[in-house]
C-alpha cells in the first residue's frame, strides 16, 4: 500500500509599511436630479483624478441606486479599475441620498448599516486594510460615518443636527471596539458655528470619550459669514445662479467636514492623521463672499480643475491624509483572528471576522465544499470525520484541520 505524506511549508516574510491614504468628502449638489449626469461625471473625473484619493464620500446624490452606479462606472472606474461602492441605502424616503466609494485594491468593507431618519439616512462602514496587519498581527479596522444633517440656521434646525448626531454616535457605540477605535466623521453637516449644540455635543460626547471627534484643521469658531475663517470655507462656489439649484452669495460658509476621534493623534498608533493635511480643495482663502472664479485669479488649483469645481457643485471637497503603519506579511494569519468553528443545532457553522474566501477538502484532497466573501456560513449536514479548511483572507491563507463528528 502507497502511503503519501502531505507536508505544508508556510513561508514567512516581514516588512514594515507606511502607506499613506487620502479621503474626501464631496456634495455633488443633486447629482442625478440637476445637470447632466455625463457632463458632472468629466468634473467628477477632473477633479477626482487631481485629488487621487483612496476613500470618497458624497452627499446629494438622487434617490435611485443607479446614479451612484453611474458616477463608479463612468467617473472613477476610468481613474483606476480597483474603485468600488458600498451598498445603496435610502430608508428615510429623501430625494438625496449618500454613497462611500473606495479602492478595493487597499480596502474593504466589513460592515455597514444605514439609520434611517426624518431628514436623511446616517450611514457606517466598518473598512478593513487589505495589505497589512498591526503590529500585534490583528486585522486594521477604522469607522466611517458619513451624513447631511438637516440645514437651515433657525434654533429647531439646530436642535435637529443634535438629534440626528446622538443617534449616530449612540449607534458607533454599539460597534465592537476593535472596529471602532479609529473613528471618522464626514459629510454635509450644515453647521454654522462650533457653539452649536451638535458640534459641542460630538467635541464632548460623554457616552464615550473615546469617539469625541476633533477638527483636523484647527479652526473652530463662528464660521459663517466670517472672513477669519475664509481657507475653511466650503459653500458657495457660486454668486450667480447656474440653473442647477445650487447656492449663491459666494464663498462664507463652512458645511462640509472631515472629523476625527483621538486615536489618530496617537504618532505610535496603527492610524495617523498627516498634520496639515487637511485642507478644501480650491480654496484659496481669497474669495470671501466672492465666486470661485472671481478675480484675484485662484491658483490653488490647476485651471481646468477650478472651473470643474465651479460648474459641478456649489459646494467644495475637503480632503485629510492618513498613514497605516503596517506589517506587510505573508505568513498565515493569527489562530484567533482566521475564524471560529461551533455547532448550531446539528450543524457545524464558521464564523469570521472578515470577508473569507474557503475551501473545505477531505483526506483524500477532494473538495467537498466552498465559498467566497462569507463572514458566516453552515456546512452540510453530512460532513463528518477529518477535513482540511483552507481559509484566504487579506491575500493570506491559512489552512486548518477540522475534526467534524
Amino acid at each position: 500500500m502507497r502511503i503519501i505524506i502531505l507536508l505544508i511549508t508556510f513561508w514567512i516574510t516581514w516588512a514594515q509599511i507606511k502607506d499613506t491614504f487620502r479621503i474626501t468628502v464631496y456634495n455633488l449638489l443633486n447629482y442625478g436630479g440637476s445637470g447632466n449626469t455625463t457632463t458632472k461625471n468629466d468634473y467628477l473625473k477632473v477633479i477626482w483624478g487631481y485629488i487621487n484619493p483612496a476613500i470618497i464620500g458624497v452627499n446629494e446624490v438622487a434617490n435611485n441606486a443607479l446614479y451612484s452606479q453611474n458616477i463608479l462606472i463612468n467617473a472613477l472606474k476610468p481613474l483606476n479599475s480597483a474603485w468600488e461602492k458600498a451598498t445603496y441605502s435610502n430608508y428615510s424616503q429623501s430625494n438625496l441620498t449618500n454613497m462611500l466609494f473606495y479602492r478595493s485594491d487597499l480596502f474593504g468593507i466589513v460592515y455597514e448599516k444605514a439609520i434611517a431618519t426624518t431628514v436623511r439616512d446616517l450611514n457606517i462602514y466598518v473598512l478593513y486594510y487589505k495589505k497589512g496587519r498591526d503590529a500585534a498581527g490583528d486585522t486594521i479596522f477604522f469607522t466611517i460615518a458619513l451624513v447631511h444633517l438637516k440645514a437651515g440656521n433657525t434654533s429647531a434646525d439646530a436642535q435637529k443636527r443634535q438629534q440626528l448626531l446622538q443617534v449616530l454616535l449612540d449607534n458607533v457605540r454599539q460597534l465592537p471596539q476593535r472596529y471602532r477605535k479609529y473613528f471618522i466623521l464626514m459629510g454635509d453637516l450644515n453647521l454654522y458655528s462650533d457653539a452649536e449644540s451638535a458640534y459641542q455635543f460630538i467635541k464632548t460626547y460623554a457616552s464615550d470619550a473615546t469617539l469625541q471627534l476633533r477638527d483636523p484643521a484647527q479652526q473652530e469658531g463662528n464660521w459663517s459669514n466670517n472672513p477669519n475663517f475664509a481657507w475653511v470655507h466650503t459653500q458657495s462656489t457660486r454668486t450667480s445662479d447656474l440653473g442647477d439649484g445650487g447656492s449663491t452669495g459666494g464663498l462664507n460658509d463652512r458645511f462640509d467636514f472631515i472629523l476625527a476621534n483621538p486615536q489618530f493623534w496617537d504618532t505610535q498608533g496603527t492610524i495617523t492623521i498627516v498634520p496639515s493635511s487637511y485642507r478644501v480643495v480650491g480654496q484659496d482663502g481669497q474669495h470671501f463672499q466672492k465666486s470661485l472664479i472671481d478675480p484675484p485669479a485662484n491658483l490653488s488649483v490647476p485651471s481646468n480643475v477650478l472651473n470643474a469645481l465651479y460648474a459641478n457643485s456649489d459646494h467644495l471637497p475637503v480632503v485629510c491624509d492618513f498613514v497605516i503603519n503596517a506589517t506587510l506579511t505573508h505568513q498565515t494569519l493569527p489562530e484567533e483572528e482566521s475564524y471560529r468553528l461551533y455547532k448550531n443545532q446539528h450543524r457545524w457553522c464558521l464564523e469570521f471576522p472578515v470577508p473569507s474566501d474557503v475551501v473545505l477538502y477531505n483526506v483524500v484532497g477532494q473538495r467537498v465544499w466552498q465559498a467566497r466573501q462569507i463572514l458566516k456560513a453552515c456546512l452540510p449536514l453530512h460532513l463528518e470525520g477529518i477535513y482540511l479548511l483552507q481559509i484566504q483572507q487579506n491575500g493570506h491563507t491559512r489552512w486548518k484541520r477540522l475534526l467534524l463528528y
